[in-house]
């Protein structure tokens, strides 16, 4: 889901997917102990998929909000906005995880990070 071009999307595998990565950062923030920058991002990553199940639905006993990517109107347009939001979230905690750690990331993920200013706004590269 951090990947595919929206329109490639399947919002079924994309819930599922969502919910797969709260769990994960939920069980790693059990297991991080001390508080600062690495336990704040993981957060707020979480927090981002939580408000994103929130909009489209949780995939349980909520409906997702579409069942396919070509789905028309309003449903459409939330779950693809609140996709984008997630996006963006996920990018920049990323991006801010990547500076602190000296980590790098694979060319696919990286076209979700913030656009790099001092590279006349184009999307950052992998480092």
């Amino acid at each position: 889901m951090l990947f595919s071009d929206y329109e490639l999307e399947v919002p079924q595998y994309v819930v599922d997917s969502v919910r797969q990565i709260r769990e994960v950062l939920h069980q790693k923030l059990i297991t991080v102990r001390e508080e600062g920058a690495l336990s704040n991002h993981l957060r707020s990553v979480r927090a981002a998929c939580r408000k994103f199940l929130d909009a489209v639905g949780d995939g349980g006993p909520h409906r997702i909000i579409i069942e396919n990517s070509f789905q028309g109107g309003p449903d459409s347009w939330k779950f693809f906005t609140a996709l984008g939001e997630l996006h963006a979230a996920i990018g920049l905690a990323l991006s801010l995880l990547m500076a602190a750690y000296g980590l790098t990331c694979e060319e696919q993920l990286a076209r979700i990070l913030p656009a790099d200013p001092g590279n006349g706004g184009k999307s950052r590269e992998s480092r």
